[in-house]
């Protein structure tokens, strides 16, 4: 399905406005998220240049950013960032604003599924574009119980696979899974240096 320019710049401002909003009034400070951290930080080196997309409330980046790794997010809206919005950047992922083969590692977690569905071949294209080396992605494949019209685009993993395996150039390294698979992947990854 082709997009024309107005339809994109309408979806955008939509998309902005209800996310400004849902910061505002509704979603809470979801703390460090320590798990997703400590994954990253595991998976990637320290000269890597990170990219978090659909960063939320950016708690990934600053923890990463203050442990000296560099790394940027972005979302749709800064709203939910609280203080400094330095190493952020607002703009939708099916537009990012970055060169080819920007980040060496690029990653989302509970994030894909809130894509428009006619944005999200865009979206994954773009997410390959600026990826030089890999991209990981948890998603959720459920309906979302507290305002089901944030979860546009529930799928099936299997769907998400084929959507990145359909869009991603050769050379990135590509992982997707079941948000409800993290926490077994992040034991696998980390539980020797933590546990």
């Amino acid at each position: 399905m082709v997009v024309t320019q107005e339809e994109e710049i309408a979806i955008y401002n939509s998309e902005k406005a209800l996310y400004t909003d849902v910061w505002k009034n509704e979603y809470v400070g979801i703390g460090e998220k320590s798990q997703v951290t400590q994954f990253v930080r595991a998976t990637t080196c320290m000269e890597d240049n990170i990219l978090d997309i659909g960063c939320g409330n950016g708690t990934v980046v600053k923890s990463l950013r203050a442990n000296g790794r560099r790394a940027t997010g972005i979302d749709i809206t800064l709203g939910g960032i609280e203080g400094s919005t330095k190493g952020f950047v607002g703009c939708p992922v099916w537009a990012l604003p970055f060169e080819d083969n920007t980040f060496d590692y690029t990653f989302s977690m509970d994030f894909m599924e809130h894509l428009p569905p006619n944005m999200v071949k865009r979206s994954v294209e773009e997410i390959s574009r600026v990826t030089r080396r890999e991209t990981f992605h948890a998603i959720c494949t459920q309906e979302s119980t507290i305002r089901p019209e944030l979860h546009k685009s529930v799928h099936t993993i299997d769907w998400w696979r084929i959507m990145f395996k359909n869009c991603v150039q050769s050379h990135v390294y590509v992982n997707v899974i079941d948000t409800i698979e993290f926490p077994i992947l992040y034991h696998y990854v980390c539980g020797r240096k933590i546990g």
